[in-house]
């Protein structure tokens, strides 16, 4: 489908926007198939010009497309006083309770629709460049800056907008007491077993990524502690039981900490070390190394404070 935009407020430049749509039996083609059927008959009363438009419909005395003569307003308004069109809305006490609807403002259905493309970004982007990409290329924007300040930032959409920005630090955060770097199995073929470490080997000691990483050029990363948030460690079947161990460790330490200040200090490595071990293919091999760390027959150095 092909419409016309005007971009740039009040600098008049409008371009070609072309809408490419899924034919499904769910979503926005129902509403098209509505409007094909509502619309054909409409076509041979309309001026030629306009015989193409999708969005015909009968005004005071004639056949009117949406983008001539400026009627859309007073003709919908006429419509709505004609026929009863309902909407959902809560009140104060958090009851839903039904609302007629009397005006329809064109302007607000882009909004509308901005606001559940970025619910549906949100969801779906591995990261904030793919959150911009889906975004922004949904409305068709250039910059992603726009889309927000043209469509999220006033009314219900700014409520929207401050969801979406919660949901989006949650999974950040969700993430980031993920174990991030490679699990290879006894049966995997490597060629590159990486450093050795405690907990992990190191593909590239001179490209850590952890959070608060810092690598000056030519030297190596010292922090064996914080391996499995980082892209580089590589873990062995032989680092499960010292993972196991320092999980034990970790969890000493929350007896004598407060818990804010544990969290703070522990709490991703703490939940890495367990996504790792929970997600590793062989779980009998888990439950030996648990039986070793609980035995006290791995040792490791102790976890010393900072600051």
């Amino acid at each position: 489908m092909r419409g016309f935009k005007s971009r740039g407020k009040g600098r008049s430049i409008v371009e070609a926007d072309d809408t490419y749509v899924t034919i499904s039996n769910e979503g926005v083609y129902p509403v098209l198939e509505f409007l094909l059927w509502y619309t054909e008959p409409l076509s041979r009363r309309v001026d030629p010009m306009y015989a193409d438009s999708m969005w015909l419909y009968y005004g005071r005395n004639k056949v009117l497309s949406y983008g001539d003569g400026l009627m859309f307003s007073t003709d919908a308004r006429k419509f709505l006083l004609r026929h009863e069109v309902w909407d959902l809305s809560t009140d104060a006490n958090g009851n839903l309770t039904k609302e007629r609807i009397l005006t329809l403002d064109s302007r607000r259905f882009r909004k509308v629709y901005a606001s559940k493309e970025l619910l549906k970004a949100v969801g779906e982007a591995k990261n904030h460049q793919e959150l911009h990409e889906a975004l922004a290329n949904a409305l068709n924007h250039k910059s992603f800056d726009v889309t927000l300040g043209s469509y999220l930032s006033l009314g219900q959409a700014r409520t929207i907008t401050d969801i979406a920005t919660f949901t989006l630090q949650q999974k950040y955060l969700d993430e980031a007491r993920k174990f991030r770097g490679v699990m290879v199995n006894k049966d995997e073929k490597t060629t590159h077993l990486g450093l050795p470490g405690f907990f992990a080997g190191c593909a590239d000691p001179e490209e850590p990524d952890y959070e608060g990483a810092i690598a000056d050029s030519g030297s190596k990363c010292q922090e064996y502690d914080m391996c499995l948030g980082c892209q580089q460690s590589r873990v062995f079947e032989q680092h499960l039981p010292r993972i196991a161990t320092r999980v034990i460790q970790y969890e000493a330490l929350r007896e004598t900490m407060g818990h804010e200040q544990w969290e703070i200090e522990y709490g991703r490595r703490h939940a890495r070390a367990l996504h790792l071990l929970a997600s590793w293919s062989d779980q009998a091999v888990v439950a030996e190394a648990w039986e070793s760390a609980k035995s006290g027959a791995v040792s490791l150095p102790a976890i010393i404070g900072r600051g």
